[in-house]
């Protein structure tokens, strides 16, 4: 996931030292990781030591204590890995999308630069808009670099998915304890009630055995 993109040692369109050089000054990622280890103790997330958990009926309707509390660790757990996991894929891309914009605004440049065809003035006159898009879009780095960027917004979307389901599970079992305890306390208190209807009068001396 952290790994550096291969150059190719040529490149249609951009030299390779201003493809390098472009490469260089985006690649931000991996300094950005090593300041929040370093400075700040975020270390790589460690995978949960248990596989990722699902919540059945049972669980909602039947686990108590001990049980329970397992259930809601496991979520809470795979949700917070899976949260760090995806906010670094997010943040690599970040890094390809400014690098291939840079790549692109770079190769409109030379395009326009290089054009041999000119106004009726005498002046340069850039080459149609679609004919530029096309010799981007098949430029070999650009092609290397946007294939990169899907693979980590495939797996950001995939991410995405299971991240929102445990915590729609975790909201789900945490709204399940209020549920447990609200009817904790109203039988507490038909009880506290019914128990004081039924019981005999007292004198303020006589012992209670209640």
């Amino acid at each position: 996931m952290s790994g550096g993109l291969r150059l190719p040692s040529t490149i249609a369109g951009v030299g390779e030292s201003a493809q390098k050089e472009i490469h260089n000054k985006w690649s931000t990622y991996e300094s950005a990781k090593n300041e929040l280890e370093t400075k700040y103790g975020m270390v790589p997330p460690q995978e949960p030591d248990w596989a990722p958990p699902v919540l059945s009926l049972k669980d909602l309707t039947e686990s108590v204590g001990k049980d329970y509390t397992e259930k809601y660790l496991q979520l809470t757990s795979w949700y917070g890995y899976l949260s760090e996991v995806k906010s670094r894929v997010s943040a690599q891309v970040l890094e390809l999308d400014n690098e291939m914009k840079q790549v692109e605004a770079t190769m409109r440049e030379k395009m326009r630069s290089h054009s041999t065809k000119t106004t009726r003035a005498g002046e340069p006159k850039a080459p149609p808009a679609q004919e530029m898009e096309d010799k981007i879009r098949l430029d070999p780095r650009y092609i290397e670099l946007g294939i990169k960027k899907q693979g980590l917004e495939q797996m950001a979307s995939m991410l995405t998915s299971r991240i929102n389901k445990h915590e729609y599970e975790i909201k789900l079992m945490s709204r399940q304890v209020e549920i447990k305890r609200t009817e904790f306390d109203h039988s507490n208190r038909e009880g506290a009630i019914g128990g004081n209807r039924g019981a005999p009068l007292r004198t303020p001396g006589e012992s209670r055995r209640w």
